[in-house]
């Protein structure tokens, strides 16, 4: 072996030992910190998860007509759907990932994020501090699709919405 070899590898002896010492000091600071901060993100995972459990308490029995800002849908539903719905139903528009409505949005998308039946416009009500829901996505559609009334939506709402009044759980009994 030569002179230059033996020095390159003493070099990468030395370098390897330098970072295993780094490592054995810095790990006794870092690895506490790291724990610390995995802590800290369950502790507040669990208070939002009571704040959201504290909404739902305070909101049971309420029903929620949920629709995306889609051109398409929206104005529809702004001109003939939103002034025939009962007045305590809460109105929820998505525009983009982000929704509007009178709510605390962290709740709400917390709501929407769990729903179980994919596809707006959709309804949902709070029932035994669970959020049951159901898509009017196909008749809203066949509905725009072939152009006939908005009375054929708001029928078929209704008959989705008493679904809901009756849930018992978390689930829609059929």
């Amino acid at each position: 072996m030569s002179v230059k070899q033996t020095g390159m590898l003493i070099l990468h002896w030395v370098s390897v030992a330098i970072g295993v010492v780094g490592v054995l000091v810095v790990l006794p600071f870092v690895l506490p910190l790291i724990l610390l901060l995995m802590g800290v993100s369950r502790i507040r995972a669990r208070q939002s998860e009571q704040r959201y459990a504290a909404f739902l308490a305070q909101h049971e029995g309420a029903e929620f007509f949920c629709y995306t800002n889609r051109m398409t849908s929206r104005a529809f539903v702004e001109e003939h759907i939103l002034s025939a719905l009962d007045p305590h139903i809460h109105i929820i528009q998505l525009e983009g990932r982000k929704p509007i409505s009178t709510f605390d949005e962290t709740y709400i998308s917390h709501m929407l994020h769990n729903i179980e039946q994919i596809g707006f416009p959709n309804v949902l009500k709070i029932v035994n501090g669970h959020v049951v829901d159901t898509s009017l996505h196909d008749e809203w559609y066949a509905i725009l699709n072939q152009k006939r009334s908005p009375d054929v939506f708001l029928q078929a709402l209704e008959a989705q919405l008493a679904r809901l009044r009756k849930a018992k759980g978390d689930r829609i009994e059929l």
